[in-house]
């Protein structure tokens, strides 16, 4: 409940926060002002909505349709709160991204620079798949080629995939 009242909340300052003022001239001549306000937030819902007005969605299942509007949240997202936004929200269903969608968010996290987001969406998305590793195998095959182009390391090859100080515990020797 507080989480969805946090979000909640998030979601209503989070425009009137992304509020950029660009000042432009009105007579290059002169040295007067005025100031465009325009909300990103805007642009992108305005952007969205003609996107899902030409019907692609119409024919579609609809999980799929909900995995194709994160993808197109991501390809909307220009700052890092517009794509932890949407893994944010990703994250809160029960349910594990499909590979076109993980590709969309690195793709995302990559074009606002943060290689740390990156890491930690395949680390959530990797922990999405813990009841069964096969499908971690499978999404972690298809992104090998988008990591290689990103220049993203895997977390296998970072080693993530396996407990940091991993020792036998002297405590639990017998109890095997």
């Amino acid at each position: 409940m507080l989480r969805q009242l946090s979000h909640r909340l998030t979601r209503a300052v989070l425009p009137a926060l992304r509020q950029t003022v660009q000042p432009r001239r009105i007579n290059p001549a002169a040295s007067c002002y005025c100031t465009n306000v325009a909300s990103e937030t805007d642009r992108k819902i305005v952007a969205e909505k003609i996107a899902t007005a030409s019907g692609e969605v119409a024919n579609m299942d609809p999980e799929d349709a909900v995995e194709l509007g994160y993808v197109r949240q991501f390809k909307f997202a220009t700052d890092i709160w517009d794509v932890e936004d949407v893994i944010n929200i990703m994250h809160q269903e029960d349910r594990v991204p499909l590979p076109s969608t993980v590709i969309a968010g690195l793709e995302a996290c990559r074009r606002v620079s943060d290689h740390s987001l990156a890491i930690r969406f395949m680390e959530s998305v990797r922990y999405k798949c813990i009841a069964d590793k096969s499908l971690w195998d499978y999404i972690s095959q298809e992104i090998e080629p988008t990591l290689a182009e990103l220049n993203i390391s895997s977390l296998k090859e970072m080693g993530y995939t396996e407990p940091e100080l991993a020792t036998v515990n002297p405590d639990y020797v017998f109890a095997k």
